[in-house]
């Protein structure tokens, strides 16, 4: 047995023919988050930096179908027309608080950009979907005019859509779940995310697709 502490780490960076990033991945506190925020935020005014971007994900009713769907809130009103024109949904979100959020209204108290990205991935695929990571990543390349060759991010994807397509293929009750969510995807202005269950999205069907890639792994070593 061995005993793993969670980490919290940080990488940069810095090019001189680019913008200059520090990177941050670590664990959501379960306590004191006023400090473990205002120690971030400290880190950012002592560097500098300009705009501060957190990443998240979460489960909604949107068909797989449709061009994942990326949203954002942020710190100022000010940020409003470039979250607009980088073609994000803007959200007025409603429920638990997370560390984002948090982060969020801290920056916003000190008078700094922030802007917190969400992948909308569609909720009856459990798994980590590459195709909604690669959509946030390019909403982040965009917003931070960074270019970064997403070429083997992007095969990646198509590749997770072909897979997610032939496992649709072969369950015609997921099909009628789909089709249905389609229907009420089409008919929300905007395609926005909705806040609760509409009528053709009422019946939950969970696919955990990656027991399925499983599965189809171990049936082409059978077969070879």
């Amino acid at each position: 047995m061995e005993l793993k502490i969670p980490g919290n780490h940080f990488y940069y960076s810095k090019d001189p023919l680019s913008k200059d990033f520090i990177l941050f991945q670590g664990v959501e506190p379960h306590l004191r988050w006023s400090l473990f925020v205002d120690l971030l935020l400290d880190l950012t005014e002592k560097f500098g930096v300009s705009q501060i971007f957190t990443i998240g994900g979460t489960y909604d009713y949107i068909p797989h179908t449709y061009p994942p769907m990326v949203s954002a809130l942020f710190s100022h009103e000010g940020l409003r027309e470039k979250v607009v024109q980088s073609g994000l949904a803007l959200t007025e979100y409603t429920g638990p608080v997370s560390i984002h959020t948090f982060i969020l209204e801290a920056a916003k108290k000190k008078g700094l950009n922030a802007i917190s990205l969400w992948g909308h991935a569609p909720q009856y695929l459990q798994t980590k979907n590459v195709k909604v990571i690669c959509s946030v990543l390019r909403s982040l390349l965009d917003l931070t005019e960074t270019k970064i060759d997403l070429s083997d991010l992007e095969r990646a994807s198509d590749y997770f859509d072909q897979q997610v397509n032939h496992l649709v293929e072969q369950d015609p009750k997921l099909q009628e779940v789909i089709s249905k969510l389609e229907e009420v995807y089409k008919r929300s202005e905007k395609f926005t995310s909705f806040s609760k269950k509409e009528e053709g999205a009422k019946e939950d069907k969970v696919v955990y697709i990656q027991a399925f890639l499983k599965k189809q792994e171990d049936d082409e070593k059978k077969e070879s």
